[in-house]
């Protein structure tokens, strides 16, 4: 079931007005960054707690992990023939096949490859045809061509978004005046 949102309605208030809200919303986000100031110092003190005793259990999972994997690598041919795993009381080790990839020597660049395939009329390259959005956006004050365009549904569009930008220092110093 699709959850209702109900919309605000927002009233404009006057301009004798905008000053105060102006006020007021500076103050809430200078209170919030001081909260969220605290908070941060708090999370790092608690993450200082746990980091030794986190640091000694990674270091342990570690060594467990390498004498596992050594026991994986020197039983592999008579433990892990068919069955590629194996199940133990608290889990299970084995050896996963990757997917395949392409790969080539370190001297030789893709370039390379690719002149070499080209050259040999290879059919394993591919040509890729996509839209110049770069070129469409460059040509926007254009009228021939975005007419043209938007006989094809294309379109250029820029959209407006509203801001506030606090001045934190007359914040500070009206708070200073009030206090």
């Amino acid at each position: 079931m699709a959850k209702r949102i109900k919309k605000r309605i927002v009233v404009a208030p006057p301009k004798e007005e905008v000053g105060e809200v102006m006020r007021s919303f500076a103050e809430a986000s200078s209170k919030l960054k001081e909260l969220e100031a605290q908070e941060e110092l708090q999370l790092l003190e608690v993450r200082k707690n746990y980091s030794k005793r986190a640091e000694a259990l990674l270091e342990e999972k570690q060594n467990a992990m390498e004498k596992l994997e050594a026991f994986g690598i020197h039983n592999k041919d008579e433990l892990f023939g068919k069955k590629k795993s194996m199940d133990l009381h608290h889990g299970v080790i084995g050896f996963r096949t990757g997917t395949p990839k392409v790969n080539k020597p370190r001297s030789i660049t893709w370039n390379q490859v690719i002149e070499t395939l080209n050259e040999a009329g290879s059919d394993f390259l591919r040509t890729r045809i996509e839209v110049d959005k770069d070129k469409i956006i460059a040509c926007r004050n254009d009228e021939d061509a975005m007419q043209e365009l938007a006989k094809m549904g294309v379109g250029v569009v820029q959209e407006e978004t509203f801001f506030i930008t606090i001045r934190e220092g007359q914040l500070e110093a009206m708070a200073f005046a009030m206090a």
